[in-house]
């Protein structure tokens, strides 16, 4: 549920508690990471999960980042799409290397359009 949104592009959500599919990023700047770790995770809703099914690719897509708050420096960084409803109470296993399954608690994000 949208609950502010800035009129700049900024906005904050309530997310329910869900499942969502994750990975983590080796460096979070390096645009190449970035990229193959979309592509981890877009290969197991193409059917890269225990069950070989195919799952709607939905949004939000979240990316967390860790941050050392002395130094300022992000210390770690993981990706995440959501599980949509239908394959919430039982998602398939991933079956590629470095991905796998999280529950987020209810929760607020804060997004900007790219």
């Amino acid at each position: 549920d949208l609950i502010y949104g800035t009129g700049c592009g900024v906005t904050s959500r309530i997310i329910l508690e869900a499942v969502w599919v994750g990975t983590s990023l080796s460096d979070a700047i390096d645009g190449r990471e970035y990229r193959a770790a979309f592509w981890r995770l877009y290969s197991y809703i193409n059917g890269g999960n225990s069950a070989g099914v195919k799952i709607d690719m939905t949004v939000p897509v979240l990316n967390r980042y860790t941050m050392n708050m002395t130094t300022q420096e992000i210390t770690s960084s993981q990706k995440f799409f959501y599980i949509p409803a239908i394959h919430q109470a039982a998602p398939p296993a991933p079956t590629g290397d470095g991905v796998f399954l999280t529950t987020f608690d209810h929760q607020y994000v804060y997004s900007r359009a790219l």
